[in-house]
């Protein structure tokens, strides 16, 4: 059996769905060209990935308003290049990073 490019975009959109992650073509989604966080999605899995920690709704908002606000997160950057922001909201406190692509 021969592995094709075919295959391999298959296994990049196929494994993420059957961990829980669908494919979602990227014309699909609904954003301006200059937004650089997909808002529900990012509030939808803070709230599923810390449920067991109690996080609330509060802190979700103000996680999602300090990554908005974040000084240069909205910059081009040099693609590969990561960034790591810590954030702190009422009780939760979260390291995230950043990856251009």
């Amino acid at each position: 059996m021969k592995f094709t490019e075919e295959k391999l975009e298959n296994a990049f959109t196929e494994l993420p769905g059957k961990e829980g992650f669908p494919h979602q073509s990227g014309t699909s989604i609904v954003r301006k060209s200059d937004d650089v966080l997909i808002e529900e999605d990012l509030r939808s899995f803070l709230l599923t990935q810390y449920s067991a920690q109690e996080i609330t709704p509060n802190e979700v908002n103000s996680i999602i308003l300090q990554l908005i606000n974040y000084p240069g997160l909205n910059k081009q950057r040099q693609p590969g290049s990561e960034q790591l922001i810590s954030i702190v909201a009422e009780n939760c406190k979260l390291q995230i990073k950043i990856i251009n692509f």
